[in-house]
């Protein structure tokens, strides 16, 4: 996984050029110190990275001081498996709220596990996401620890689409009368 984050820049420049070749691509290791990174919120200055790591850590990458210290005021996950600390995603008016929305997983009261999904408000100096509030549970919360992703993304009107994962009951995903 050490090389997540500079093959992740790198797909993601692929991606949005379309027209590079492949001597045109170079890889750089940019970070060897991350716990099980799991995905990326670029901030507005485009020079420093939030990155979550499964097992529930938020961090702040920047080109010149490197990888943060945990973040504080992430809210506690369960991180087994495929749960943990999911995706991160930047509010529209980042600039002005410094919403930051998380989904991740939490313990369920059956032994099982569910997605959840909240925003805090990141500090000015980038080391505290301030009043977390969670705003969906998955229900119910009966996974295993198998298949929980959670995906989070933005249109341009600015509402909020939440993909889960389905538990690894692919039989009953569509049909919640089945659980």
């Amino acid at each position: 996984m050490p090389r997540l984050l500079s093959t992740l820049i790198v797909s993601t420049s692929l991606l949005v050029s379309g027209s590079l070749m492949a001597a045109d691509v170079t890889v750089q290791q940019l970070q060897d110190k991350l716990d099980h990174p799991w995905a990326v919120a670029f901030l507005p200055d485009k020079a420093d990275i939030l990155i979550t790591e499964r097992s529930g850590q938020l961090r702040l990458w920047n080109p010149q001081s490197g990888l943060s210290e945990p973040i504080a005021g992430v809210p506690k996950v369960w991180a087994h498996r495929q749960g943990g600390l999911l995706d991160v995603v930047l509010a529209p008016d980042f600039e002005k709220s410094r919403r930051v929305w998380l989904s991740f997983t939490e313990a369920g009261v059956n032994g099982g596990a569910g997605a959840a999904v909240g925003y805090g408000v990141l500090s000015e100096d980038n080391r505290q996401l301030r009043d977390f509030k969670v705003v969906l549970r998955q229900q119910p919360q009966l996974s295993s620890g198998a298949n929980l992703g959670t995906r989070m993304a933005f249109d341009r009107d600015g509402y909020l689409y939440i993909v889960f994962g389905d538990n690894f009951h692919s039989a009953t995903a569509q049909d919640l009368s089945k659980l």
